[in-house]
């Protein structure tokens, strides 16, 4: 089989510095706590946009508009639910983190959130604002670490269309990170194996199965 490359993550920096300018969609019904949150963010974030929602009207509009980077909602509202704005949001901008600032949610509804996408949950309260600035913060730089290992995985797949020789690569968990279609067409019959995110050790159980790589050394 073709060399095996692990790439290791990049070593933790600490905090990530906030950016200067955000523009933050926030669902909340009560127009003194969306003020609140608001200041608050602003103490990080110097040229701050707020869109505030407080209507299915108003959020249809904002998420047909794709300006806002990121979503703080609460979780009881009077026209709909912070679970449904998650959906909403997710399904029309999956790449957007969406933060809950509740008080009204119980564990069982956080944990519901978290496996649908929610980036973070903080408890509503008045000494959990400077939670929410962090939870921002993380949430954002999360984001652009994404970001940024999709560019660099997209480069390297160009690059890799150049090499003759087969090429794979997998992370620290052994999982499948990027092969070239050089590698595909010595092993065709493994395409569904080789793809982004399968283990090392699978691949290698369906390549024996298969006998792949008997019939690639004679």
């Amino acid at each position: 089989m073709a060399d095996r490359k692990r790439r290791t993550g990049p070593a933790d920096s600490g905090e990530h510095a906030p950016p200067r300018r955000l523009c933050v969609l926030l669902a909340d019904d009560n127009p003194d706590d969306r003020a609140l949150v608001a200041r608050e963010l602003a103490k990080d974030i110097p040229e701050l946009e707020v869109i505030h929602v407080i209507d299915r009207t108003q959020l249809d509009a904002a998420l047909a508009e794709v300006r806002f980077e990121m979503v703080v909602t609460d979780f009881h509202l009077r026209w709909i639910t912070g679970l449904d704005i998650l959906k909403l949001v997710k399904a029309a901008h999956p790449e957007v983190p969406v933060i809950m600032f509740t008080g009204t949610a119980t564990e069982e509804i956080a944990a519901e959130a978290m496996r649908l996408g929610l980036s973070d949950y903080v408890v509503k309260s008045a000494r959990h604002m400077i939670r929410l600035r962090r939870a921002v913060q993380r949430a954002l730089a999360s984001v652009g670490e994404t970001r940024a290992r999709q560019r660099a995985e997209e480069q390297l797949a160009d690059a890799l269309a150049y090499i003759e020789d087969g090429f794979i690569l997998f992370d620290a968990d052994d999982r499948l990170v990027v092969c070239n279609e050089q590698l595909r067409r010595m092993y065709p019959d493994m395409a569904d194996a080789l793809q982004p995110g399968h283990r090392f050790e699978d691949i290698l159980r369906i390549g024996f199965k298969q006998d792949q790589f008997a019939a690639t050394e004679s």
